[in-house]
């Protein structure tokens, strides 16, 4: 306990973002989470991620912090019939060709191409792989209004 007290024996912190119990003498302090519910309503453009951290069991899937850079590690961690089955039908996506097609992101492990999108889709996408494929995720973003949003899967 000594190791998270101040130099005057004392702990300081911003409750607002905890939820706090006591029971049986014991203080429990659990980080809140804002509800993945939020996303479709929230405008990301102009957003920043200041955390990630994106396990498949216990192997690091991402820790990056640009939400294209994020999509891709994702890709890379999950099976292509996956992807195939979630995809295929998206003009955005394409699965038939081996070869890179112009304005399009490759992806090599899968060889697939694929449009860029902006925040708000590949934060959608990222959520569904996630949940799909029961990776574990913790992502805070600092939104363009000043607001830090923080999500946990």
């Amino acid at each position: 306990m000594d190791n998270i007290l101040d130099e005057k024996g004392e702990i300081s912190f911003n409750i607002n973002d905890y939820n706090i119990t006591f029971e049986n003498g014991i203080c429990t302090i659990k980080r809140k989470y804002d509800s993945l519910t939020s996303v479709k309503d929230i405008e990301f453009k102009n957003s920043e991620i200041t955390e990630c951290l994106i396990k498949k069991e216990d192997k690091l899937v991402s820790d990056k912090t640009k939400y294209s850079s994020i999509l891709s590690d994702v890709y890379d961690n999950v099976n292509k019939e996956y992807l195939i089955e979630k995809y295929s039908k998206l003009k955005s996506y394409n699965f038939s060709s081996d070869e890179r097609i112009i304005n399009y992101n490759w992806n090599e492990i899968h060889n697939f191409a694929w449009r860029g999108k902006d925040a708000n889709g590949s934060l959608r996408d990222i959520i569904d792989i996630v949940k799909d494929n029961d990776f574990r995720m913790i992502l805070n973003i600092k939104h363009k209004n000043g607001k830090e949003l923080k999500y946990k899967i």
